[in-house]
């Protein structure tokens, strides 16, 4: 009886120290998307200051995020953009590069406020290949100065 206590001890030591140790290890994954860029729209010779914060699971469901843009050279300078973040899609560009195009509401809050309405922005981390990073690349946009990143945390081993 003495020893069967006793491996039941044991057993339930080796449980209490293995679990927390592997749990720890998995904990969930989330993608991350985020910048503080200034942007150059040639098509309206407007400079944009663009900032931004995104967590998502890596389906992109949002957790937590917001979007925001600045006119601070062209007309209407002061110009002030606001977005709720409602999704992101995450895909890789053809040199290879993380890109993520966020799907939002946008409201144009300044002047003068307007209805609010869907859009999608494409932003792209060039640094993984060694190029530029990228806002709404398509439509002509340039980053001039800024980062944009977008990665993993979480996971097995911080993957």
């Amino acid at each position: 009886m003495r020893r069967l206590i006793a491996m039941g001890a044991i057993a339930l030591l080796v449980l209490a120290v293995a679990v927390p140790l592997t749990s720890a290890s998995t904990t969930p994954v989330t993608r991350h998307v985020d910048g503080s860029v200034v942007v150059l729209e040639p098509a309206f010779n407007r400079t944009w200051l663009a900032r931004f914060e995104v967590r998502t699971t890596p389906s992109g469901a949002v957790q937590f995020g917001y979007f925001e843009l600045y006119v601070i050279g062209g007309a209407p300078a002061g110009e002030i953009h606001e977005f709720t973040v409602d999704h992101v899609n995450y895909y890789k560009t053809p040199s290879g590069a993380q890109g993520a195009t966020l799907q939002m509401q946008e409201c144009k809050i300044v002047p003068p406020s307007q209805p609010c309405f869907s859009s999608s922005y494409q932003v792209s981390d060039g640094s993984t290949v060694r190029q530029g990073d990228t806002l709404m690349g398509q439509l002509g946009w340039t980053v001039q100065s800024g980062n944009i990143s977008i990665y993993s945390t979480g996971g097995q081993n911080g993957q």
